[in-house]
């Protein structure tokens, strides 16, 4: 009788721990923004969170040996956003706000995201993204095209955040009329003009109440996330409540 082969052992991927003060050392580097702040940070920390940096203070690029780097295009708001959620595991959170003062809070979130992308911070980017579906939920509101265009202007296509407000902007709204104080979305580029176009059928599906149609994400929440194991998806929860999740 043939012998069954045995099948080959499969890697099991390690996560390294998250390090905290028992288990860490206290060396650090320093971040260098547009605004002249210097601010240091426990390597340990920023390498666990960041391919980037990582690869920049463990690999054998100059900063190794300098731990020192400056970071472009980032405000100092932004950087701090990011620092506190590496202490918290917690974006900014949104509080209780006026209509202006709410759509600020999502343009800091696209700048926060943009920030998670150039950083290579894939649970930063998780979180960003979780945190713009629920806000816009919230509030029922539709993507400014100013945002959208920092987005693309920013973002691979192959962005969570992107093609989250890309939905958004598609399904739930005439996307070619814009508010009178904000860019128009005939300013986009045109081959995201005509991403726009092919998503808004979904829009025409819900609108018609078409019982197979969903709204992208209160059907599926992670097609905008990043995860590395099947035990990470199924830990992922659509955050919205039932009564958000039409809006």
């Amino acid at each position: 009788m043939a012998e069954i082969p045995s099948e080959s052992p499969q890697q099991v991927q390690v996560e390294e721990p998250r390090p905290d003060f028992f288990n860490m050392s206290f060396d650090m580097v320093t971040v260098k923004l547009d605004s002249g702040l210097e601010v240091p940070i426990y390597t340990d920390l920023l390498t666990y969170h960041s391919r980037y940096f990582k690869n920049m203070f463990r690999g054998g690029f100059l900063e190794a040996s300098s731990r020192k780097t400056s970071l472009a295009h980032t405000s100092d708001n932004t950087f701090r956003a990011f620092l506190n959620w590496m202490q918290t595991g917690v974006v900014i959170q949104e509080k209780d706000q006026e209509a202006d003062d709410a759509a600020q809070y999502r343009g800091n979130l696209v700048a926060l995201g943009i920030l998670a992308d150039t950083i290579d911070c894939r649970r930063l980017r998780n979180d960003v993204v979780t945190a713009a579906v629920l806000s816009y939920a919230k509030h029922s509101k539709n993507p400014c095209a100013s945002f959208l265009k920092k987005a693309i202007d920013n973002l691979p296509e192959s962005s969570g955040l992107l093609l989250f407000l890309l939905h958004r902007a598609a399904v739930k709204r005439s996307f070619c009329s814009s508010n009178k104080n904000d860019v128009s979305y005939e300013k986009l580029p045109p081959k995201y003009l005509i991403r726009l176009w092919k998503i808004a059928k979904l829009r025409l599906d819900w609108i018609t109440n078409d019982p197979m149609a969903a709204l992208p994400w209160a059907e599926n929440l992670c097609q905008y996330h990043e995860h590395e194991t099947d035990d990470e998806k199924a830990a992922c929860r659509n955050p919205l409540p039932l009564e958000h999740r039409k809006r």
